[in-house]
């Protein structure tokens, strides 16, 4: 079986979800990349599986920053698609619907189309122009198209969550070409580890530093209470963070960390918090932090948003808040950090064995499996 993977754009890290899947069927499936701009850290091994770079292939382009080549490659979404269609594949699969010509092209001769929708993607058809700048607009109204274009073409399209799968269905999916399709994670890089002793609990952020990921509302919730604040990522409230953890010593930026350091930072926490708000229509399409602090043995507290709910075994390996309530999000807090050992003990042990047997990267790549294997009977 021959899977052409196209996504408009390849950044890894932070993204891995298009490689996770092909990297973890390679003795089944024979796949391939196919992007308009790619930038792969040389760290990164991608198990022999190629990728084709639309932009980095052509003498006057492949030099420049990838974000340039990103607005280029949209210009090329021909040249990509002929590209895949030249390899001859039995299942064209896009990763998120905008930025999706080059696959519906490709797809113009049979292939089976399967689109798999994350977040943005399903809620841009559902926004309005209306305050916007010109140039914003216009990124809007293209993103619609290709949306529409998808849609349109896909045999299936997969969500990541059952809330986003309602909202794609809004959007202009057909019901009965939706599925859900939840991403895992790495349960052996997403490890437990030997946790150091302190006298003073840890509470753990992993995300942007916005207003609507939630790090006001975590500092609100923890106000005078005794433990560490760790806030791990960037964004237009670091320097708000910084200036204030001059004088509040429990905090601590950190800043962008690479995922290694995620992982450990994840190890040693006792609850990691996810307070993420509704921006601009949009919820948390699922929250791929908390199963992933999860799988290393951390209890999750987050607010009970978009679909954020799916990602929890509530009340064993996390809790959940109503959205937008800071002092629920405070409770849920002071009450994990007040379990005595034992019961904080089998917290972690739900925590883990939830994401093993329900969540894991290996079972949502044999689903995927099984979904190639029934469109090509």
């Amino acid at each position: 079986m021959r899977v052409a993977t196209v996504k408009g754009s390849l950044l890894i890290p932070p993204t891995y979800f298009a490689v996770q899947h092909p990297l973890l069927l390679a003795d089944r499936v024979n796949s391939r990349i196919f992007t308009g701009a790619a930038e792969i850290a040389p760290s990164v091994d991608l198990g022999g599986i190629q990728v084709v770079d639309t932009t980095a292939q052509l003498r006057p382009f492949g030099g420049l920053p990838v974000r340039q080549r990103e607005r280029l490659s949209l210009l090329m979404a021909g040249r990509t698609a002929r590209a895949v269609t030249a390899w001859r594949p039995d299942i064209i699969h896009q990763h998120v619907a905008y930025s999706s010509r080059a696959a519906v092209i490709a797809a113009r001769s049979g292939t089976p189309l399967v689109v798999t929708v994350h977040g943005g993607d399903a809620f841009a058809p559902l926004r309005e122009g209306r305050g916007l700048g010109v140039t914003a607009r216009a990124s809007l109204a293209r993103m619609k198209r290709d949306i529409r274009g998808a849609f349109a073409r896909a045999d299936r399209i997969l969500a990541v969550s059952d809330y986003l799968a309602e909202v794609a269905v809004l959007a202009g999916a057909p019901a009965d070409r939706v599925h859900v399709h939840r991403q895992g994670v790495d349960i052996d890089a997403f490890a437990p580890a030997l946790r150091m002793p302190r006298s003073t609990p840890r509470v753990l952020f992993v995300g942007a530093l916005t207003e609507t990921k939630g790090a006001r509302d975590l500092l609100q919730a923890a106000d005078g209470l005794d433990a560490e604040i760790r806030f791990a990522g960037a964004g237009p409230l670091e320097g708000e963070l910084r200036t204030r953890a001059e004088t509040d010593r429990r905090l601590t930026i950190l800043g962008r960390v690479a995922r290694e350091a995620v992982v450990a930072e994840m190890q040693q926490a006792d609850v990691l918090v996810l307070p993420t708000r509704v921006n601009r229509g949009a919820r948390e399409a699922a929250g791929l932090v908390l199963l992933e602090a999860q799988a290393v043995g951390t209890p999750v507290i987050a607010y009970d948003s978009g679909g954020t709910s799916e990602m929890i075994d509530e009340g064993r390996s996390g809790l959940l808040a109503p959205e937008g309530d800071i002092g629920a999000l405070g409770e849920r807090l002071r009450h994990v950090l007040a379990l005595g050992v034992e019961e904080r003990s089998a917290m972690r042990e739900r925590a883990r064995a939830f994401v093993v047997a329900e969540r894991s990267a290996q079972q949502a790549a044999e689903q995927l499996f099984e979904t190639y294997q029934d469109l090509l009977r």
